[in-house]
């Protein structure tokens, strides 16, 4: 498994030795906030001010706000059932990366804040972007938001998850689940 560092980049262990990716093998940051495996095998990288790297097993890739990134600050790695890959940042809105180009979303275009912390896909095929101000869902045509103003806690969402159920759990910063 992978584990990423505050420091040192990232390290694969293997179940019995560690070998670990720096800038000298390759992988330019030291700071990895977020992980995700793809459906095609690749790994995802964000980091904290390198933008997100992906790896294919033989080179390490970066998609910076030079490759058009909208933040290199990345906070939150998805993948949705097309097989993009969605990257929230701090400052920048959310960016799909759908294999080609990179697209960027931000509260100009809907999102309840740019600083997108989680990701996640319900059933229907809807996202769902958890920010500071509250969340958002994305039906692949429009944004729809509903901030923290407008809802029952006060608190910057940190995490979701769907449930097998079709629940969304929604973590926040000093307010507990919900």
């Amino acid at each position: 498994f992978w584990i990423g560092t505050t420091s040192g980049g990232v390290i694969l262990y293997n179940g019995f030795s560690l070998r670990h990716f720096t800038e000298e093998q390759g992988f330019s940051s030291k700071w990895v906030t977020s992980i995700l495996e793809d459906s095609k095998g690749n790994l995802w990288f964000g980091t904290f001010g390198d933008g997100a790297i992906s790896y294919d097993g033989e080179q390490f890739v970066r998609f910076s706000e030079k490759e058009g990134l909208s933040d290199n600050m990345v906070e939150a790695l998805f993948e949705d059932r097309h097989g993009d890959i969605w990257i929230g940042t701090e400052r920048g809105g959310a960016c799909r990366w759908n294999g080609n180009s990179l697209t960027r979303y931000t509260a100009g275009e809907g999102l309840a804040d740019n600083s997108v912390q989680s990701i996640s896909e319900d059933s229907t095929g809807k996202l769902w972007f958890g920010t500071r101000k509250g969340i958002s869902s994305y039906d692949s045509e429009e944004f729809r938001s509903y901030t923290v103003a407008g809802l029952p806690w006060r608190y910057p969402v940190s995490s979701m998850l769907l449930d097998s159920s079709g629940d969304l759990w929604i973590g926040t910063n000093g307010g507990g689940v919900l």
